[in-house]
């Protein structure tokens, strides 16, 4: 079965070029996290990617089945893949969860995600089996993607807390650093993934329904 980014785009090959878009735009905003968050430069282009690979993997819910251009709340069950990956990396984790929940919500009021969401994929994504991360860490958090994509497959898996990483940030209520970099990083992901859907889609400009439900 192959699920859709969005009209005659394949989520694995969206997926995949904005995860290396990411990653070759990304190295500034590596450098910060870096230093911010004591990481290596490599450890912080693994968290970019790994975002990049989260954006839009809710797409693939149940939900969407014959979905080709329309999928309400994707990034809340994105979020909820990405809440299960980083939920024991703290503030790093809370930073990289808030940008995969955020990358069409800036402009949205936080009621839309205080209610529990589930994510159950139709489809396999080739970029959970063949991400090659640089990193110790990176590796660790491949593993836990291919292990809670399998059991998502199987069974599904949800939870409730994921918004409130996201709400604080909407609210100002986190550090300030993690606050600049969440922006940070939605800089180069939203960046990364409007260009590779209007290159994708022939050219044309995502419709609104896709960027902005």
């Amino acid at each position: 079965m192959v699920c859709l980014a969005g009209k005659e785009e394949p989520l694995d090959v969206h997926i995949a070029d904005v995860a290396r878009c990411a990653s070759e735009r990304g190295r500034l905003v590596a450098k910060k996290l870096a230093r911010i968050f004591g990481l290596s430069e490599e450890e912080a282009l693994d968290l970019l990617e790994l975002v990049a690979i989260l954006h839009d993997a809710g797409k693939a819910d149940e939900e969407y089945e014959g979905a080709e251009d329309y999928f309400p709340l994707h990034e809340a069950k994105s979020a909820t893949l990405a809440k299960a990956i980083f939920s024991e990396l703290g503030e790093l984790g809370d930073v990289a969860i808030a940008a995969v929940a955020l990358h069409h919500y800036s402009h949205k009021e936080p009621r839309a995600r205080q209610q529990a969401f589930s994510f159950k994929p139709r489809c396999k994504l080739a970029a959970v089996d063949s991400w090659r991360p640089r990193t110790k860490l990176g590796a660790v958090l491949a593993e836990r993607l291919r292990k809670l994509w399998s059991e998502a497959q199987s069974k599904g898996i949800s939870n409730t807390g994921y918004n409130d990483a996201v709400i604080k940030a909407i609210k100002d209520k986190y550090p300030k650093r993690a606050l600049y970099a969440v922006m940070a990083v939605l800089g180069v992901l939203n960046r990364c993934d409007k260009e590779i859907a209007e290159r994708n889609r022939g050219g044309e400009r995502p419709s609104r329904r896709d960027t902005c439900r």
